[in-house]
């Protein structure tokens, strides 16, 4: 196995790695290599001038801790160099550098310490990208196709808009039967042989209304985050299960794609439909890596949301959409 000295020179950390593009390419299309959480780093990375950022840069965008971009790095290295099992990198401490493997880095006069993507890497991200463009491209031209057709099949969800955006009044004297009524149009999405959100949640309102109001006033209340809104609509509703259990026990059903529905009934050109399955296959199909959140229930909205932005704006781009 090939040793290779990492060194400093006036401050810039780098040596010759040789992984080449297409093995840069390959390393990226394996998810255990490339998991979606690390893709998201690295297309942050890609996308700053240069493909230059600090940790703090990335940690920023993402609202995380500059050690939660480091350690993945740090970690991809260590994989891509277990991968090839051909050459290993001693940093100028004469310990083993992983970061090195994917990064060069510089010492900034701030104090902080610059990443750059290796050139190799770089192109083979602008690759895997443009394959994103090409795919999402395709995809457009085919649901211009299907136009006539989806609107015959699924015009009631812009019916359940309407009826929603005609009946929401949150200072009606009756809030329980409001919402029975605003909700009336929205059929299978908030009702399934297994997932019945809309009875649950009317239920809800009969039994404690005001408390019911006060979750959706904060749910709609767009001067906080929309996910923390949403886990705290998920975490009151539990507590309502718990204080008027239902036929079926633990069954509360206020998950995130009930949550992102409320949402959508409620603003509908800036929230969308969020159903795990279908985001998850649609992503993949697009060769768009998306990495959804298990934990808490509704972080997977942190996610899901810029996707079907991305998606809409791209729509919104095609004129004869």
């Amino acid at each position: 196995m090939e040793t290779i000295q990492l060194i400093n020179t006036n401050g810039l950390y780098d040596c010759e790695i040789p992984v080449s593009t297409e093995e840069w390419w390959e390393i990226l299309q394996v998810e255990k290599l490339t998991p979606a959480s690390l893709w998201a780093i690295l297309r942050t990375q890609w996308e700053a001038p240069g493909h230059r950022a600090t940790a703090t840069d990335i940690s920023e965008k993402f609202g995380i801790t500059p050690q939660s971009v480091n350690n993945p790095i740090w970690q991809f290295g260590r994989r891509v160099q277990k991968h090839l099992d051909r050459f290993k990198v001693i940093g100028t401490d004469g310990k083993p550098s992983y970061w090195s493997i994917p990064m060069r880095g510089r010492s900034l006069p701030t104090g902080y310490f610059e990443w750059e993507l290796r050139p190799e890497l770089a192109e083979a991200i602008e690759r895997d990208l443009n394959l994103q463009r090409q795919l999402l491209r395709q995809a457009i031209e085919a649901y211009k196709q299907y136009i006539p057709q989806y609107w015959v099949e699924e015009k009631f969800k812009w019916k359940a808009v309407r009826q929603f955006q005609n009946t929401w009044d949150e200072n009606a004297p009756d809030f329980a039967q409001m919402l029975e009524v605003a909700t009336s149009e929205t059929k299978n999405l908030l009702a399934s042989q297994n997932n019945l959100p809309r009875q649950r949640i009317l239920e809800f309102a009969q039994a404690e209304p005001e408390f019911v109001h006060q979750m959706f006033h904060d749910l709609f209340d767009e001067s906080t985050d929309v996910v923390e809104r949403a886990n705290q609509f998920n975490q009151k509703s539990r507590e309502l299960n718990d204080r008027h259990p239902g036929k079926n026990g633990d069954q509360y059903y206020q998950l995130a794609n009930a949550i992102s529905t409320y949402l959508w009934l409620r603003f509908p050109r800036k929230y969308s439909l969020y159903k795990y399955e279908e985001t998850r296959d649609t992503a993949k199909k697009l060769h768009y890596r998306l990495y959804l959140k298990s934990k808490p229930t509704c972080a997977p909205l942190e996610s899901a949301f810029p996707f079907n932005d991305y998606l809409c704006s791209e729509l919104k781009k095609d004129g004869e959409v």
